[in-house]
């Protein structure tokens, strides 16, 4: 039987994945929704149809939340800014005032914004899967901690290992 390490009681401890799921909670609302405005003597009324979703955490939930996923990298903003200053400086050169030699200094930049962008998710694709395997780990270890509510910590019974969120 798990017990906690700073009491040595098992009756206010329980997997910190169970905490988390059950401090989560997610809703969706959909349905009419009317506004009664008065302004300077005048009456207005409007209505609508609203819908949403909405998320919540407890603070315990908090505490005992999974490492964060590591997110797949994807073609960074630099990349797209710099196609989006190519495809409107070639449309300036292409005016015929003389003005595209104006496009020159654009068209170096958008050539360092490519290559620095692809270069970035390069490095962030290379990473990646070290980040996973990091992330895998974590959550094993984490999948083994326990949390106390009298004591408000965290521990792993396998190491040793205690998390306290008290603040003193």
């Amino acid at each position: 039987m798990t017990t906690c390490p700073k009491c040595n009681k098992d009756d206010r401890i329980q997997k910190a994945s169970s905490v988390y799921s059950s401090g989560v909670g997610t809703g969706t609302f959909a349905g009419p929704a009317t506004t009664m405005n008065y302004t300077d003597g005048k009456v207005g009324v409007g209505g609508g149809y609203v819908s949403g979703t909405n998320y919540s955490i407890s603070e315990t939930a908090k505490k005992c939340s999974p490492p964060d996923k590591p997110q797949k990298p994807s073609t960074p903003l630099k990349v797209w800014f710099g196609l989006l200053l190519g495809v409107s400086t070639i449309c300036l050169m292409s005016i015929p005032s003389g003005l595209g030699v104006l496009g020159i200094p654009p068209l170096i930049l958008v050539a360092y914004l490519i290559i620095k962008g692809l270069s970035d998710k390069e490095k962030k694709d290379k990473a990646y899967p070290e980040l996973q395997k990091q992330y895998e780990e974590e959550l094993m270890e984490w999948n083994q901690l326990y949390y106390c509510i009298r004591d408000d910590i965290l521990f792993n019974p396998e190491t040793g290992d205690i998390w306290s969120f008290i603040s003193r």
